[in-house]
């Protein structure tokens, strides 16, 4: 963000990050990839933004770094310890803005373990 961020689009952030914690902390061994590609969409759609989605929640992380297993409606892939997936949903606001926050995420038997040490507040990604 550059400059004092207006109330709309710390309300957009708002959504992005809570959207995103949601879906991150939803990547638990046993779920499938559409199950948590839902729950975390269902937050920006929760909030009436569904119609400023414009791709899934994540994928695979590998040798290609954007592959399978697609974490998006529709994949059945059951998560398993040992998987790298990136969670990244967004919102895109035409003629505005997107907002989006990434992490690569480690699927582990006690819970998701978020790779990404980058600051996540909307203050520590503010340029005056």
């Amino acid at each position: 963000m550059i400059g004092e961020p207006s109330a709309a689009q710390r309300a957009y952030f708002d959504v992005a990050l809570r959207a995103q914690e949601i879906g991150t902390q939803a990547m638990t061994v046993g779920r499938t990839c559409a199950s948590v590609n839902t729950e975390c969409l269902d937050v920006i759609r929760d909030a009436g933004l569904g119609g400023y989605i414009r791709h899934r929640q994540g994928h695979g992380i590998g040798i290609a770094q954007h592959e399978a297993p697609w974490v998006e409606d529709g994949d059945p892939t059951v998560l398993a310890p040992g998987m790298i997936l990136s969670s990244e949903p967004g919102i895109y606001i035409p003629g505005h803005a997107g907002y989006r926050i990434s992490d690569s995420v480690l699927v582990t038997a006690d819970g998701p373990e978020r790779l990404t040490r980058y600051p996540r507040t909307l203050e520590e990604n503010t340029i005056a």
